[in-house]
Parts: C-alpha cells; structure tokens; sequence
C-alpha cells in the first residue's frame, strides 16, 4: 500500500514539473490580446488576435513570439488614431504568413500603413481595412509592399482608395479584394500580366469594363463588380478572361450586355435597368445560376436557355414587370426540357396567366409565384413538375384551386396560398399525402369541412390565421397524429367543441389568440404534449390553471376579461411543467397561493385591477424569478406576498420583481419596497401622515416617517395592562385626532392640529406630537403648565407653534429626555429664562421665530448645550443675546435674526455690529437685517438713526444693516478732527477716493441732505463734531468730495453698441483739443448696478452740459431702461441744465413723446453737418473752475417724497 502511495506522489511530481517547465516555456501575450498555438508539425505556431482601441505607442509587438505566423489587429475607437513605423514588425518578419489591421486609421501622412508593407518577404495574407485615405494618387507604387513578392491574398477594402498602384512585383498575387473604395476605373490592371483568379471592384465607381483592362488578368475565373456605375457591357469586354466562371454585376445602371464569356457559370445581373433579357445568354451552355430580379423585363421566354437547359439550376425571376412567360412559339421551337432548373422564383410580377406549354421541369423542386394576379391554380400551371416539393402562390388574388391542379405534382410537401381570396379549404389537398406544411392564412375561409385532414398523416403545421372560421367542429382534426403547430388566430372563433383537438395527439404549439372564445373548457387537457399556447385577445372571464395539460410550459392569456385566475386542484399532486405565464391586460382584482403555479419562473400580471396580494401568495413558487405586477391598483403590499419557501424575497429575487405605477399610500406596510425592487426609482406612493398629501413621493427617497398607518388604538406586544383604562403602553388616538404608527411600532405619531385636546391626553408612546394651532394650557388659558407632556420619554418631535402661547412655565417640558426637536414659534411669548427646558439636553433644534421675545436667558443655553439650530426672526430683539456669540453654544450652526428691529449706533460698541460680519454662514437671513430706530421713544436710547429722515408712512427709520455698517458709518458717524493740517485732512479724503468711487454721489446727495436736517439738532457735535472746515462741513450748503471728482464740463449719454465709436470720435476730440474739456461718459465712468438711476442723476448735477448721442440703438435699447428714463425726467424738472443732442441719422418719425419733447425744446446737431465742430463749441460752455452747488432736485426727496433713499434701504 505505501508503495502504491510513492508511485502516485512521485506521478504528480512528475506532472507537475512538466506543468511548470512547459508555462516557463510559454511566451507572454500581450493586454486584450488572445494567443493561440498551433502545434502543427515539428515548430509551434502562434496565431495572435489583438483588440485596441488603438495602436499603442510603445513597442508592445515585440512582446510576442517570434514564431508568429498569423496577427489580427482591430481598433474600436472610430476616433482614434494610429502611429505607423517601417520597424512594427521587425521582430515578426521571418515568419509572419498573415496579416489584418481593421479599423486603425493612421494619425497623419507621415505614419502611413504603407511603412509597414516593406521587407516582409514571408507574408502571404494581407487585409488592411476600413484605414481611412492613406494611399493618395501620388505617392510611389513601389513603396507598396516592395518585398513582398510571394503575397498571394491582398484585401483593401473601405479606405476611399481613388487610385491603385500598379503592384506589378506581386507576381504571385491570385486574390485581390477593392471593394467599398472610390475607383472609378481598372486601367491599371493593364499594366503587366498578373496570375489573378478572384478580383473583387464591388461598392466603387467604375463607369466601364474593356478588352483593354482586362487583357492582363487572363486567368482571371471570379470577377464582382457589383454595385457601381457601370451602364452597358461592349462587344469585346471579355475576349481575353477566357477562364471565367463568375460574373456578378449586381446594382449597376446597366441597359445592354453585348458580350460575356461563353463559359460563365453563374451570372448575376439583377438590380439593373435590362429591358430585356440579353440574347449573349441564349449562347451559354454551362450556366448553372442565373439572377435576372429587379430588373425591367416585361417578358422572358425559356428558349434563351436552351444551350444552358442541362446545366442551369437555378432561374430568378423576380420584381420585374413580366406578364407573359413561356415558350416563344412551342410549334416552330419545339419542346424544351429543363432537366436541372430546381429553383425557379417568379415573385412581385404581373403574372395572370403562367403558360408553361411544351416547357417540362423534371427536376423542378421549388417554384413561387407569389405576389402575381392568378384567379385560380390550375393543372396547367404544374404541369410537367412530377418533383415539385415546395409551391407558393400567395398574394395572388387566388379564388379557387382546380381539382386536378395537383395532379401531375402530387409530393408536394409545402403549399403556400397565402393572403388569397379562397372562401374554403380546397379540397384538392386530400391528394397531397406527402404535405407537411399547409399555409391558408389570411384568407375567406369561414368553416373547416370534416375529416379533410384525415388523409395527411405527415402534416406537421397547419396556419388557417386571419380568416372569418367561427366554431371548430370535433370532427375536423380527428386523426392528424403528426400535427406540431396549428395556427388559428385572428378569426372568428366562439365556440369550441368538445374534444375538437383530441386527434392532434403530437400538438406542441396553439395559437388562438385574437378570437371570440369565452371559455376553453377543457378543450385542452388531452393534449398531452402542448407546449405552448396562446389565448390572448379573447373573451375569457375565468381560469383554471389545472385543467390545462401538465406538459404546458408557456402559457399567454392576455388581452382577455379575466377576473379570477383559480387553481382549484392545487392540493393534488398532479405534475405541472408550467413555466411561464402572461395574465397581463385582464381585470384579476385579487391573488392568492390559488392563483399562481408552484412550477413558474416568469408571471406577467400587469396592467390588471389587482388590489390585493394575500400573503404568500407566491410562497411555493420556489423557480420563481419574475413578476410583474405593474399598472395595477395596489395600494398596500406586505413583504410575505412575495415571501418563497426558501427565502424571503428580498434577499433572492427582488431585482425580478416590478410594481411601478401603481397607486401605492405611504403605510407602514410598503417601506420594505425601498431600494428592493429593480424598479426602485419609479415606485411612488401617495404620504397619508405628511403636508403636501397630495403629492405623490418616490418610494426610495421617502423619509422613514412617511410609512405609517392611521390607528385608533393598540397596544404593545407583552404589554400587561392592555384590559386596563389607565395603560401607558395602550395607546388611544385623542378625538379629533390622527395618529399613525410604522410597522415596528417604533413611531407613534399623533397630529392634532386645530383640535380641542390637553397634553394629558396624548398617548404616553408618541415619539410626534403636531398640536399646532392647540390651546395647550386648557380653554382660553395662553400658559403651558409646568410638566405638561411628563412621563413620555419616547417623545422626539413636539410642535406647540400657533397655539397663542404667552407664557410657558418653569420646568414645563421636564424630563423629555429624547426630544431633539422643539417648535414654539409663532405664538406670543415675551420672554424666556431657560428654566422651562429643565432635563431635555437632547434638542438641537429650537423654533422660537415670530413670537413677541425681546431678550431670552443665559440659562437656556445652559440647559439646552447641544442646540445646533436656533431661530429669532420675527421677533423684538433690540440687541443680540450675548451668548450666542460668546462661546456657551459651541454646537450651535445656524440662528435666524431677521425681521427684528435690531439697535445700530457708530461705532463698534453694539454686539451685533461686532458679531455678524464675522459670522455670516451662521446668519442664513444676515441680508435681511434691517436697523431700526422708533422716533417716538425717549432720546436718551437713540442712535444716530435718529438723524435721518422716517420711513414713508411710519414713525421709524429704517435701514438695511450692511448700507449703515458700509455706508452710514463711513460717512458721516466718523470722528471730528480737530486741528488738523490740510495735509492731514486730504488723507482720509483721498483714502475714500482709492475705496472706490462709484459710492460718492450718492454718500454726497445724502450727506447734503442729511447735513440740512443736523444743523437744527441739538447732539448734532456729540456724533459728527463742530462746523467747520471738516469733512461733513455744509455751511455754505457744499458738501465735502475731493475737487477732482466734485464737477465735470460734459456728461455724453451713448448706447452700448457705439461707445467706441463715440469715444473715439467724439469724446477723444473733446478732451485731448483746447480748452481740454473734463467729460464724464456712460458705460466708460460709470457704473452700471442696480442703484444706477442714484448715480446718473448725481453726474447730471456736477456737469453743466449733458450731451446725448441719439441714435436708433440709444433708442431701442438704452432708453427703454428705467434709469435713464428717470435721469431724463429729472432734466426736464432741472432748467438751468442744458441738453445737447447729437443725431448720426435721421430717426423715425414715430418716436417716445418724451424723446419728442427733448429735440424740440433742446439744442439737436447732425453728425454729417459741415459745421458741426463749430456748432458743437458753441454749444458747449467754457470751463467751470469752482464746485458745483447741487440744487435741491438733486434728492430723490424732491421727487418721491420723503422716503428714505434707496441707497439706504
């Protein structure tokens, strides 16, 4: 026994050595390569097949054998490009026999594949593909493969070669495939002799085929030329191809055939223009193929075969426009006998008559005559066909069948007559014995004669679809033993015989779908070997499953009335082979383990009313692997409906199982169906416990809180007190309530929004309170007693907003310990200390918005340290709460302020001024703050908004937060300096200029009216300081700006299209020519943003002219914008400012009656006027050398009242 172990182990070792010395031996293959070996012989032989995307850069083909003998390489990507090299294959030459390179266009001129081609002296296949242009007209015929005189196959196929190089070196060449190129001529074949058997132009150009081009091809026996130009075949074309046997011209313009070879086998001219049949052909006498389809014969006698009568096989006849075939004249040609025609197809013709008179087919086996116009099939159609297997005559307007038609032709095993206008099965098919496929579809017929099958034992399929059969009679297939397949859809059929189908013992296909049958009453449990059939489309209200034969393995049963789908034997161990069954397009209301198969795999019950999946309905479908339950009307479904013996649904087959579109409601029945099913993404459910009920939700992205269902009352599982009145795990929905739990009971949510309910009353389990809009204190009490909600310590979310709370007492939400979620907003609380949220550490989120709060405590940030969300807006806060910006709400992400009057003053004394530019990502709402000062408080709490002018309307001031931190308190809330130097005082002047001059005409149209209103206050120096040469200085009614900015000589309107124009030729004149005027231009000097109108009415008043460039495009675009409207109004309030208008063309005489207005009451200069510069300078005054004293319109407040400008607010 140890001996017989050594021998085994010492076997393996053996073995194994071989193993590793042969895949030691083994070269590598290269990635998305797949290297075989050919041991053929004493020298292994590699054949290797690459698959790229491209050609890669580096050397990979030195990777491989040396012994390759054969490469493939395909490039996938139709973009990418390819580098050729003379030294690709160097390590590959010596015994590389074939090579393909498909789809690798070269990347340029210089990395032509034509590099490739030299010194390989071994190569005898080359097929270079779909490469793109790389061979052009004139490069050098002798780069091509210059060493490669022993290439025998040569394939360039679709690389838009327009020339081709001589390759007179390849002596050896005997197949050479051009096809898919752009040649439009074979002269160059003429340019030596060539030893070519197979030459392949198809899908090219040429116009013509001569003597002259193929005299060197002499041993030429395959030529295609299909698809080209070619328009007529001369007399001498093929004198020289003495050798050829294949001649297949197919697609071309072709109208006469002078000549061809005599020895021609197979011709192929079909898709041509041929009148006629070409007489050459009546001299061939070894024709075996001839294909004159789609052509324009009108007529074809047999007597041009006549030398070919012996030979040919094959005759193609069809889509031409024959109406006559036959013989030309039988009494002066003879009889003629085509012993070897077995095919012969004469379809799309206009046959009416087929005279075949003196013509015999001895050997005829295939004859269609589809698609002609015969009235009736008669014996002198078949005559002289004693081996005819196979007939069809459809869409033939066929009526009757003679019968003696089939006299002379009775093996006939396949009868086609199709599409017809027979109104009975023809009877004369009692004489074909030997029939095994019968096709009469699409015909009249309305009833099947008894017994007329009975004589056909060898029929296999019988199609009698589309007609008008109304009832099949039990006698008509009594004995048709053979019969595999009968077709019967698309008639009339409403009843059914007994045991009608009881003879079709070897039945495995039925088709009776589109028909009138109400019921099948067992008509198929006899057939024991049916595999499959096909009721659809019928009227059957009921079925069942167990009175179809157990063989049945595919069963369609849509497009019916189906209303119950039973299995009523289902306890009884009757074997069934049923696989797959569709019940789609029904109206199955219900299912159950009654209504489904043990043995399916694929069920189909979609577009049905199913409303209900009872539970495990499918459980004994173990093979089961698809349903679809699609476009029904389910509403709810439980994971055990779909639940298998073996496993649960959605840890096998769930990606198999489809329920979109279906009318689902968010219960706590459906959440299993998130990410479960294969159609996920289009599940969607209608939420019963969320706002927006309405609107239906993607199944998959619902919240885990939308999958509830209402209750009125439960209990917990092992709960001991269920029987009890006082139970805190019995829940009971208040009256006027709705509460919902999930599936898990884990969420018990009760919403009593607008209800008469107390705290007390709320089931001690919920983990959702809603009782907003709720007097939570009781009648008409506005206090939330202290303990209020005590002893619920599963509660997560309460919500008391708008329930006209006033007050809430200390300790009043105690012991909450997992409350997250807290909503008192809009309600009327003053005040809160923080001890009202004694023992609830767990809330993060705390609404308070749209109360009545001023202040709140210190304490509640204390009590609440893990507060993340917070919101205040809404409410009286004067100044921020100083422990939000101090540290003691270190988790704290977001705080709402807006909608507050919040308390602003110059300088950084306020917390909030402090606090907020440093922290806006905590601010959502940061800008939506406003600061707000009451005129009718005490001054001694006042601010320097008490300054300015109130709100239209009001008895405030209000002012966007960021313009008074900005603005206001770089204007006029900085300190008085006394004493100062000029220099000192030009400083902060010129400081101001650099931070950006687009803010000054408006800081100085406000600072000058504000400076009117300070003068009669009495803390007028306690904000800005004494008057006096400072800054905010406005005794003489100035305004401090520096002086470069203060005035311009010229402000020039223009439109956006023209701006260079006018700067070139109109505003560089102006300021670079005595007396140097000062401009201001728009699009050029100002800024345009949305306080725009501010700031061109603020240039109008430091400018003494205003000029305007009025053309079609000022008046299309610019003076449709609201704020040069506004500017322009204001001109006309202002006389003393001029206005200049400047006309490049003439306008249109139906213009704006503003605009109207301006050129008759100002000054207007055309463009083209010879004294235009002239006029212009007299138009425009000299040079203003002191500041500009801004007139009272200057304010928007003299326009619009006494509102705050927009600046500001």
């Amino acid at each position: 026994m140890r001996v017989l172990a050594a021998l085994c182990l010492l076997l393996l070792l053996l073995l194994a050595s071989k193993t590793l010395l042969s895949d030691a031996a083994t070269p590598s293959c290269p990635a998305r390569c797949h290297c075989l070996n050919d041991k053929a012989g004493k020298n292994e032989r590699w054949h290797v097949t690459c698959k790229w995307e491209r050609i890669p850069l580096l050397d990979v083909l030195s990777a491989f054998p040396v012994n390759v003998t054969s490469l493939t390489i395909q490039c996938s990507d139709n973009m990418a490009t390819s580098h050729y090299s003379s030294g690709m294959f160097t390590s590959l030459r010596g015994q590389l026999w074939n090579l393909t390179i498909s789809n690798c266009r070269p990347a340029d001129s210089s990395s032509s594949p034509v590099v490739i081609t030299r010194n390989m002296p071994s190569l005898r296949y080359l097929q270079l593909d779909h490469l793109g242009e790389w061979w052009k007209p004139t490069d050098d015929d002798s780069l091509l493969l210059n060493d490669s005189s022993a290439l025998e196959r040569l394939v360039l196929s679709s690389n838009g070669l327009e020339k081709m190089p001589s390759l007179c070196h390849l002596t050896e060449l005997k197949l050479l495939n051009l096809s898919s190129n752009r040649l439009s001529s074979l002269q160059w074949l003429s340019a030596c002799s060539r030893k070519l058997v197979t030459l392949d132009v198809s899908r090219n150009r040429v116009a013509s085929i001569g003597r002259h081009q193929l005299k060197a091809v002499k041993s030429l026996r395959v030529l295609v030329a299909a698809h080209n130009m070619l328009q007529a075949i001369g007399d001498d074309a093929f004198d020289d191809v003495v050798h050829l046997r294949e001649l297949r011209l197919a697609a071309n313009l072709l109208t006469t055939v002078a000549s061809l070879p005599f020895q021609l086998e197979q011709l192929d001219l079909s898709a041509n223009w041929l009148p006629s049949v070409p007489s050459v052909i009546g001299r061939m006498g070894h024709l075996q193929y001839l294909n004159l389809s789609d052509n324009r014969l009108e007529q074809f006698h047999f007597d041009c075969l006549r030398e070919s009568a012996s030979t040919v096989k094959v005759l193609d006849l069809s889509r031409n426009r024959l109406s006559l075939i036959g013989l030309a004249n039988s009494l002066t040609t003879g009889e003629m006998k085509l012993s070897s025609l077995e095919v012969l197809l004469v379809v799309n013709n206009r046959l009416e008559r087929f005279d075949l008179k003196g013509v015999e087919f001895p050997a005829l086996k295939k004859l269609d005559l589809s698609g002609n116009h015969f009235p009736d099939v008669r014996f002198s159609h078949l005559k002289g066909m004693p081996n005819l297997r196979s007939l069809k005559i459809s869409d033939s307007s066929v009526g009757s069948v003679e019968e003696d038609a089939f006299v002379g032709s009775t093996q006939v095993k396949e009868l086609c007559l199709a599409g017809n206008f027979l109104v009975q099965v023809p009877k004369v098919i009692r004489m074909l014995t030997n029939l095994t496929n019968l096709d009469l579809s699409g015909n009249r017929i309305e009833a099947i004669p008894k017994f007329l099958f009975d004589n056909l034992p060898a029929m296999s399929g019988l199609n009698l679809a589309n007609n008008h059969i109304v009832a099949i009679d039990r006698y008509v297939f009594t004995s048709v033993p053979n019969l595999v397949e009968l077709n019967l859809a698309n008639n009339a059929i409403s009843q059914l015989s007994v045991n009608c189908f009881d003879g079709l013992t070897n039945l495995r296909r039925l088709h009776l779908q589109g028909n009138n049958i109400g019921d099948l009453q067992g008509v198929l449990s006899n057939l024991d070997r049916l595999d499959y059939v096909n009721v659809s489309g019928n009227w059957i209200s009921s079925l069942n499953l167990k009175i179809l034969p157990s063989s049945l393995s595919h069963l369609d049963a849509s497009r019916n009335r189906i209303s119950k789908v039973t299995n009523f034997l289902h306890g009884l161990n009757k074997e069934t082979w049923l696989r797959q069954a569709d019940f789609s397009f029904n109206n199955i209301q219900q299912l159950s383990a009654d209504s489904v198969a043990d043995t399916l795999r694929l069920v189909n019950f979609s577009h049905n009313s199913i409303e209900r999946v009872q539970a495990r309905s499918f459980f004994n479908c173990t093979q089961l692997s698809s349903v679809d339950l699609r476009y029904n009307k389910l509403r709810t479904i439980e994971a055990s409906a779909l639940q298998l013996r073996s496993t649960n649904l959605t840890a096998s087959t769930a990606s198999l199982v489809y329920l979109s579109n279906n009318p689902f409601q968010c219960d706590c029945y459906i959440g299993w169906l998130s990410g479960s099913l294969d159609d996920h993404a289009q599940l969607f459910c209608t939420p019963t416990a969320l706002k927006n009920a309405e609107k239906s939700i993607i199944i998959s992205k619902a919240p885990v809180e939308a999958f509830v269902c209402a209750y009125d009352h439960f209990c917990m599982v092992d709960c001991p007190c269920c029987e009890f009145d006082s139970c805190d795990c019995n829940s009971v929905c208040p009256a006027d309530c709705s509460c919902y739990h999930d599936a898990t009971l884990t969420l018990n949510k009760v919403v009593c929004s607008a209800a008469e309910v107390q705290p007390k009353n709320v089931p001690m389990l919920a983990t959702e309170i809603r009782m907003d809009g709720v007097s939570a204190g009781g009648g008409d009490s506005r206090r939330l007693p202290r303990n209020a909600f005590l002893g619920r310590h599963r509660l997560r979310q309460l919500y008391l907003n708008s329930s006209r709370l006033g007050r809430i007492d200390e300790k009043a939400f105690n012991d909450l310990a997992a409350l997250w979620l807290l909503d008192l907003s809009e309600n009327e609380l003053e005040t809160l200390t923080g001890s009202e949220f004694y023992k609830v550490p767990k809330v993060t989120h705390l609404f308070l918005h749209k109360n009545r709060l001023a202040t709140i405590g210190d304490y509640l940030f204390a009590q609440l340290a893990n507060l993340r969300v917070l919101t205040l807006h809404g409410n009286r806060f004067h100044y921020l709460p100083p422990k939000i910006a101090a540290s003691d709400a270190p988790y704290l992400r977001s705080v709402t302020l807006g909608q507050n009057p919040w308390k602003c003053d110059c300088g950084d004394k306020l917390l909030l001024q402090n606090w907020l530019p440093g922290n806006r990502a905590l601010v959502p709402d940061h800008e939506s703050l406003y600061c707000q000062e009451d005129l009718t408080a005490p001054a001694s709490d006042s601010t320097v908004l008490r300054l300015l002018p109130p709100s239209k309307g009001h008895h405030f001031v209000k002012v966007n937060f960021w313009t008074f931190l900005i603005d206001l308190n770089r204007t006029f809330c900085r300190p008085k300096q006394v004493g100062a130097s000029p220099a000192d005082r030009s400083e902060p002047q010129q400081a101001e200029k650099e931070e950006g001059e687009d803010d000054f005409p408006v800081e100085s149209s406000i600072g000058y009216k504000v400076c009117k209103n300070l003068r009669r206050k009495k803390f007028y120096k306690h904000y800005v300081g004494e008057v006096g040469t400072g800054d905010s200085s406005c005794d003489n009614g100035n305004y401090s700006l520096p002086a470069s900015l203060l005035q311009h000589d010229l402000l020039i309107y223009c439109s956006w299209e023209e701006r260079h124009w006018v700067e070139q030729q109109l505003v560089k004149r102006l300021e670079d020519e005595l007396p140097y005027h000062r401009l201001c231009m728009l699009y050029r000097d100002l800024r345009t943003h949305q306080r725009v109108a501010d700031e061109l009415i603020a240039a109008m008043e430091r400018s003494q002219r205003v000029i305007v460039v009025l053309s079609d495009s000022f008046i299309r675009n610019e003076w449709q914008q609201t704020a040069i409207r506004i500017a322009f109004n204001h001109l006309l309030r202002d006389r003393q400012r001029n206005l200049v208008l400047i006309l490049p063309s003439q306008l249109a005489p139906d213009m704006d009656p503003i605009l109207a207005h301006h050129l008759r009451t100002n000054r207007c200069l055309y463009w083209n006027e010879p004294l235009f510069w002239e006029k212009l300078r007299d138009s425009v005054p000299e040079q203003f050398a002191h500041d500009l004293v801004p007139s009272e319109s200057s304010n928007y407040a003299d326009m619009y009242g006494t509102i705050v400008p927009s600046h500001f607010v």
